[in-house]
């Protein structure tokens, strides 16, 4: 059970006191529960997670309304279907599990296939309802990876930042990029990735923390945006490249941010020259004044938000490189920042 624990939510029961001892200290992490606390009984480890009263995240009916006509018959509809094989098949795979944990879930596939149904999702839903009852295994592999990639997304009240792993994409893709991939707004590994780039410790719980308190959460968001879209503008294969050739990629996409600095400080040199070679040719006076004026407006605007010469650079450069140069600029992040 713990490994599988470990599997779903990527880090060990053993770590739970030390997330929840930040969480009081700090504040910076909310639990949440995917079910009624009733349905973890015989899960001594969440314990400490359970005395915190965390939130029950019974989001998949978030936008969705119980007197939606569409949403209760979906509903019905999967329950029906569901209780011809794939309740069965579900406690044939709950070794070590509580009944009661596994039974909970059902009201959670059914709104999940109800979101998918009702939302613009009928082709995956369909799949579903055809595999329920002919084969409830791959009924199953929809459902979560729905959950994973599309529903959460959608509905998750506090906006965090998903991430998902390769294995789960490689599912994915398994099915066809069509069901799947084209609803992935962010490519597998980014966060592992900045927590390379941005911490000293790249795989450790106190590498998690410094990031949390030394970057705001929306800086992050944006940033990973701007990461995902420079590496699927390199590579449109993305989803089919090893986890080193992505790395690969990512840090092309990291280093263009460089370039933007590049550029800007071409810029510097290259505006005044030119504006003082055309003052010359109107009026010889007017060829070093120009080019003072540019000078001194550059340097009074560089204490601004943003200085001509960035200006200029970023009207050259890819959008995602200068996001990346803003968020490094911000936090004054090194090109590459020293791992261990």
């Amino acid at each position: 059970m713990s490994s599988q624990f470990e599997f779903a939510h990527g880090f060990s029961p053993s770590e739970i006191q030390k997330l929840v001892d930040y969480h009081k200290d700090t504040g910076k992490i909310q639990f949440a529960l995917a079910a009624y606390p009733k349905s973890f009984s015989g899960l001594d480890y969440l314990d400490p997670i359970l005395e915190l009263r965390p939130p029950i995240m019974a989001g998949t009916s978030v936008g969705l309304s119980m007197n939606d006509v569409a949403y209760r018959k979906s509903v019905t509809e999967f329950l029906t279907l569901a209780g011809i094989r794939f309740y069965s098949y579900l406690m044939s795979r709950a070794e070590g599990i509580p009944s009661s944990y596994v039974l909970s879930k059902m009201p959670e596939y059914a709104k999940d296939y109800a979101f998918l149904k009702t939302r613009g999702f009928a082709e995956i839903a369909s799949v579903i309802e055809e595999n329920l009852v002919e084969d409830p295994g791959i009924a199953l592999d929809f459902l979560q990876l729905s959950a994973r990639l599309i529903v959460w997304p959608h509905v998750d009240y506090l906006k965090a930042i998903p991430v998902f792993s390769r294995e789960t994409l490689a599912r994915a893709v398994e099915y066809g990029k069509q069901s799947f991939a084209e609803q992935v707004s962010m490519p597998y590994e980014i966060g592992s990735f900045l927590i390379k780039q941005l911490t000293f410790q790249p795989e450790s719980f106190e590498a998690c923390m410094e990031l949390v308190s030394r970057f705001d959460h929306r800086d992050l968001r944006t940033v990973m945006r701007a990461i995902c879209s420079g590496a699927i503008k390199k590579d449109r294969e993305i989803l089919n490249n090893s986890v080193d050739k992505l790395n690969e990629i990512f840090d092309l996409v990291w280093q263009d941010a460089a370039k933007v600095a590049a550029k800007a400080n071409l810029a510097k040199f290259l505006i005044p020259v030119s504006l003082g070679a055309v003052g010359t040719i109107i009026n010889p006076s007017l060829g070093l004044l120009g080019a003072l004026g540019f000078a001194v407006v550059e340097r009074i605007s560089e204490v601004t938000e943003q200085s001509i010469s960035e200006r200029v650079a970023r009207s050259i450069s890819p959008g995602y490189a200068f996001t990346l140069y803003d968020f490094q600029k911000k936090y004054r992040v090194a090109d590459k920042r020293p791992v261990n």
